[in-house]
C-alpha cells in the first residue's frame, strides 16, 4: 500500500499526463476549427457569432453538471468531462455536413471542456503546499503548453507537406481527450467529496464574480473576434492559424510558470490589475490598427494582438487562487471556481489542510493518519471560524452517551421476550458512546438490585489502551487543547494512535463516565490485537453470513472468547455483544488480513510514558 506521499507523487504524475494530452487534443481544436467552420460550412460572421450560443451554453450549465455529478468527486468528474469532449470531437470529425448536426457536435465537446476547467486548477491545488499554489498550476499548466508546442509543430508540418483531412485531425485530437480520461481514471479518487453541500453564492465573493463575468465577456468577444479577423477579413488559411497557435503554446511554456510566480510573489490583485490594463490595449489595437495601417502590417498587429490575449488565459490560474485567499470555507473553492453558482465539492483532505491542527500535524509527520482528537480539534477550529456555526461533539460526553442509551433499552426489550437475560454484556470501546449505549442501561438494573451478577466487558484495540494502559487524570478532548478538561482514562492528547483498520476506536481517551466506571470496577476492561479480532469476524461471516466492522470485531473476538470458555467448563452462558456496524466498506481491511499483511501492533509503554509526560507539561499551569 501506498504511502500518503507516495500517492500524491503518483497522482500528480498522472495528472500532469493528462494534462499534457488535453494540450494535444487542445492544439487541434485550436489549430483547425475556425478554418473548418470557414471551409466546410462557410459561416458568415452572423452564423459564427450564433454558434457561440451553443458553444459557450455549457458554461452556463456547467454548475448543474458538476453538482450532478457531486458524489463522484472532482478527479472522477475530470475523467468524465475528457470522456465527452472526446465523443463531441470525434463527432466533428465524422457527421455530415450538417450544421445541426456540427452545431450538437461542438455542444457535446464544449460541454466536456467547460466541466473540466474549474476542475484542473481546484485539483492542481490540492497538490500544493500552502502559499505555492500559484507555482504549481504554473508547471502543471506548463506541461500541458508542451504539449501545445509539439502537437501544433507536427500538425503544422503535416499541414504543410500532406493533405491532412479535417476528420483525420479531430479524429486524433478524440483520441487525446480518450488517454487523458484513462489518465485521469487511474488517479486516486480519494480526493472525493462527501454530502453536497448548500448551494453557495455569498457577497463575499462578489469581487470574483465580478472578475468571472468580464472575463467571460471578454473571453467571447475574443475568441470570436480575433480568429474571424485573420481568416475572413485577412483571407488567411488553416496554417497561419496553426502558426499562430504554435507561437502562443511557445510563450506559453515560459509564460505559465511566470504568472504563476508572480502571484505568489505579488498576489492575484496586482496581476489581475494588470491583465487588464493589457487588454485595454489590445481592444485599442484590434479596433484601429485595420484602418490606420497597410494590410501586411495590420496582420501583424492583429495577430499579434491574438497571440498576446490567447497567452493572456494563463492569468485563469490568479482567479483560483484569488477565491482561495478570500474564501470563508475551503468548501466553497470549487464552487467559486465554477462561477458561484454550484455544490461545493466537499473534499476532506482540503478540508484537512485549511485548519492549523492538520497543518500542523502534517508539518511534524507528513504521513500522519490523523486521529478522532485531531478530527475534534479540526471540527472545534473550524466552527471558531465562522459565526454562524456551533459545534456539539458527538461522542464521548455524557448526553451522547444517554442518546445512545437506545441501543441497551431496545436489548433489555429483546431479552423479555426471549424470556433470558444476559450473563455477560461486552462492547467495542473507541470513544464510550456505542459501549455506553448498549452497557448502561444493564449497569443502571444493577445498581438499582433489580439484576445481579451481570459482568461488563470493555473492549479496545491492544494498538490504542486507554483504559488498560492510560492513565485515570485530567486531560484535553482534542490534540490542539480547544476543548474543556475532563478526567478519564487518556493516553495523552498528543498521542497518534497507529494505523490499525479500526478506525473509530483510534482515540487517546476514553467518556468520563466509562473511565469512572472502569475505576470503580463495575466494568473490566479488555485489549485485543487486531488479528484476532479479524479470525473471530472471519468465523462470524462463515457461520452466520454477516461481515462485522473492524471497530465491532473486537467485541465479537472477546464474545468468541467468552463463549469459547463456557463451553469448556459446560456451563451455559447468556452473551449479548454490540454489533455496532457492518464492514461492507472496509473490505480493503478483510483482504490484508486474508492476504496475510495485517500484523498485530501492541502499543510500546514507553511511547505512553513519552505522551503522558507531554501532558505533565501542557498542565503545568494548573
Amino acid at each position: 500500500m501506498l504511502s500518503t506521499t507516495e500517492r500524491d507523487a503518483r497522482d500528480m504524475r498522472l495528472f500532469i499526463l493528462a494534462s499534457v494530452l488535453m494540450g494535444l487534443g487542445g492544439c487541434v481544436n485550436s489549430s483547425v476549427f475556425n478554418n473548418y467552420l470557414k471551409d466546410v460550412f462557410d459561416l458568415d460572421v452572423a452564423r459564427r457569432t450564433f454558434l457561440e450560443f451553443p458553444r459557450e451554453l455549457p458554461g452556463f450549465l456547467v454548475s448543474f453538471f458538476v453538482a450532478s455529478l457531486a458524489m463522484m468527486g472532482e478527479v472522477r468528474i475530470a475523467f468524465v468531462a475528457n470522456l465527452v469532449a472526446s465523443a463531441g470531437m470525434m463527432a466533428l470529425g465524422w457527421i455530415p455536413a450538417s450544421f445541426a448536426l456540427m452545431v450538437t457536435s461542438v455542444f457535446i465537446f464544449s460541454s466536456g471542456i467547460h466541466i473540466y476547467m474549474p476542475l484542473g486548477n481546484s485539483i492542481g491545488m490540492a497538490f500544493a503546499q500552502k502559499g505555492r499554489e500559484g507555482s504549481v498550476l504554473g508547471k502543471i499548466s506548463a506541461a500541458g503548453t508542451l504539449a501545445l508546442v509539439l502537437g501544433s509543430a507536427i500538425l503544422l508540418a503535416l499541414l504543410r507537406f500532406t493533405h491532412l483531412s479535417y476528420r483525420a485531425a479531430f479524429s486524433a485530437g478524440a483520441v487525446f481527450y480518450l488517454a487523458a480520461a484513462l489518465a485521469m481514471l487511474s488517479m486516486s479518487p480519494r480526493r472525493s467529496p462527501g454530502k453536497p453541500r448548500r448551494m453557495v453564492i455569498k457577497r463575499t465573493y462578489s469581487r470574483y464574480y465580478l472578475l468571472s463575468v468580464l472575463f467571460g465577456a471578454r473571453k467571447q468577444f475574443f475568441i470570436t473576434f480575433g480568429p474571424w479577423m485573420i481568416i475572413d477579413l485577412f483571407k488567411q488559411p488553416v496554417q497561419t492559424m496553426t502558426l499562430l497557435f504554435l507561437i502562443i503554446s511557445v510563450l506559453g511554456i515560459g509564460l505559465q510558470p511566470l504568472v504563476g510566480r508572480l502571484t505568489d510573489r505579488f498576489g492575484p490583485r496586482t496581476v489581475l490589475g494588470g491583465e487588464a490594463l493589457l487588454t485595454i490595449g489590445i481592444c485599442v489595437l484590434y479596433a484601429f490598427a485595420p484602418e490606420l495601417l497597410p494590410t501586411g502590417a495590420a496582420l501583424v498587429v492583429v495577430s499579434a494582438c491574438y497571440v498576446i490575449d490567447q497567452g493572456a488565459n494563463a492569468v485563469s490560474m490568479t482567479r483560483a487562487v484569488f477565491v482561495s485567499q478570500i474564501a470563508e470555507d475551503a468548501g466553497d473553492i470549487s464552487p467559486q471556481v465554477l462561477g458561484g453558482l454550484g455544490y461545493a465539492l466537499f473534499d476532506q483532505s482540503k478540508l484537512d489542510e485549511s485548519v492549523k491542527t492538520f497543518r500542523d500535524a502534517l508539518a511534524k509527520d507528513p504521513d500522519s493518519l490523523g486521529s478522532l482528537g485531531m478530527a475534534v480539534s479540526e471540527a472545534v477550529e473550524d466552527a471558531f471560524q465562522h459565526a454562524d456555526t456551533n459545534y456539539s461533539l458527538g461522542s464521548f460526553l455524557n448526553h451522547v452517551l444517554m442518546h445512545q442509551t437506545v441501543i441497551g433499552l431496545e436489548a433489555q426489550q429483546q431479552f423479555k421476550m426471549a424470556g433470558d437475560y444476559p450473563d455477560v454484556v461486552i462492547g467495542c470501546c473507541g470513544g464510550g458512546s456505542n459501549f455506553g449505549g448498549l452497557t448502561f442501561p444493564f449497569l443502571g438494573e444493577k445498581f438499582r438490585g433489580e439484576k445481579q451478577g451481570i459482568r461488563i466487558l470493555g473492549v479496545e484495540p491492544a494498538a490504542c489502551p486507554s483504559m488498560t494502559k492510560g492513565a485515570y487524570r485530567y486531560d484535553f478532548i482534542d490534540v490542539a487543547k480547544l476543548t474543556p478538561l475532563v478526567k478519564m482514562h487518556t493516553l495523552g492528547h498528543t498521542f497518534m494512535p497507529p494505523g490499525i483498520h479500526a478506525g473509530g476506536l483510534r482515540y487517546h481517551g476514553m467518556s468520563p463516565l466509562v473511565s469512572q466506571f472502569v475505576e470503580e470496577g463495575h466494568v473490566q476492561p479488555v485489549a485485543v490485537p487486531q488479528v484476532a479480532c479479524f479470525q473471530a469476524a472471519e468465523l462470524f461471516a462463515k457461520t452466520e453470513g454477516i461481515i462485522v466492522a473492524p471497530e465491532s470485531s473486537h467485541a465479537l473476538r472477546v464474545a468468541v472468547d467468552e463463549a469459547l470458555k463456557a463451553k469448556a467448563e459446560n456451563r451455559e452462558t447468556a452473551i449479548l455483544f454490540g454489533l455496532s456496524g457492518h464492514g461492507f466498506l472496509d473490505l480493503g481491511a478483510y483482504e490484508s488480513y486474508l492476504d496475510g499483511s495485517l500484523v498485530d501492533y501492541e502499543l510500546p509503554d514507553e511511547q505512553i510514558k513519552a505522551t503522558l509526560a507531554e501532558l505533565d507539561g501542557d498542565l503545568s499551569f494548573a
